[in-house]
């Protein structure tokens, strides 16, 4: 017979699983921004088609993780610069795609 214990134990195994799996069947889409000159450019904002968004470090890397597979194009932002668009990047389950927006100065 069964008992209590064993079916919570049980439930409880599956839960932690379900939790360190979670994402593990996504891609992710990952890069760089830089300036015309090839300087990284930190805190610029970068979001996916589907409104998934994160912010460049101080090397100018970002990375937007747990994307479903699709295609997705990515738009950057950042104060006194113009905004920086790539489209057509194919993500796919459990593949890293790695790309690099250049951003100019915005046109006053």
């Amino acid at each position: 017979m069964i008992s209590h214990v064993q079916i919570c134990c049980t439930a409880f195994a599956a839960f932690i699983f379900a939790l360190l799996t979670q994402g593990a069947d996504k891609g992710q889409i990952v890069g760089t921004i830089e300036s015309p000159s090839g300087t990284a450019l930190s805190r610029v904002w970068v979001m996916t088609s589907s409104g998934k968004v994160t912010q460049s470090g101080a090397d100018g890397a970002f990375a937007l993780a747990g994307l479903s597979e699709g295609g997705y194009a990515l738009k950057a932002v950042a104060p006194g610069m113009a905004d920086s668009f790539l489209p057509g990047i194919a993500v796919t389950s459990g593949v890293t795609v790695t790309c690099r927006l250049k951003m100019r100065p915005a046109e006053e």
